[in-house]
């Protein structure tokens, strides 16, 4: 199914609020610097990403796994640990 709106080969900020989004596709794009709030990612794969300096403050971890290790358990552990 084709998109409804495509940005190709263009290099310009976005700004979007109350807006949904779901099940766009962004392949071979440039987010660094973006930020994030109030976002429901809920079901959203990321793969060959760069996560370099993210950080994640007051999210829900529920089913999110990275490399298939749970990260709310990592987060637990950690938590037991300190």
């Amino acid at each position: 199914m084709p998109a409804d709106l495509e940005i190709v080969n263009t290099r310009q900020r976005v700004a979007s609020d109350n807006a949904d989004l779901s099940g766009s596709v962004f392949h071979n794009v440039s987010l660094s610097g973006a930020a994030f709030d109030d976002v429901n990612l809920s079901g959203a794969a990321l793969r060959n990403v760069n996560l370099t300096g993210v950080r994640i403050d007051n999210a829900n971890l529920t089913g999110m796994t990275i490399e298939g290790v749970s990260v709310a358990e990592m987060m637990n552990s950690w938590r037991k640990a300190g």
